[in-house]
């Protein structure tokens, strides 16, 4: 998931590339260190090819706040959580709300 304010991409093949672009410029937020959460973003950080600062949050709901407000570029949330992403953000402004990305790890 995406903060469309901060990363302005239609899909995750953009996002890539707008990383790769400007590496270390951009972070994202996770439910704390060593979570499933954080472990999943790491994936596909390293997956990806691309460099961004991991910023922990004590759970999930912090880490979601900041994401509508706009104080984290992007997450891994919760399956739960995805539809109060959905509900804060246009489906035209947040392209990458709930919208599934496979990456080949090798």
């Amino acid at each position: 998931m995406v903060n469309p304010q901060r990363l302005p991409v239609n899909n995750a093949k953009e996002m890539v590339a707008l990383l790769k672009a400007k590496p270390d410029q951009y972070n994202f937020g996770s439910s704390g260190n060593g979570t499933i959460l954080h472990l999943a973003a790491e994936m596909f950080v390293d997956g990806a090819g691309v460099k961004a600062r991991h910023i922990p949050y004590k759970g999930a709901g912090q880490m979601i706040t900041d994401l509508i407000g706009g104080q984290v570029d992007f997450g891994v949330p919760f399956f739960a959580c995805i539809p109060l992403l959905i509900e804060s953000f246009e489906p035209a402004q947040c392209p990458l709300c709930a919208q599934g990305v496979e990456l080949k790890i090798t």
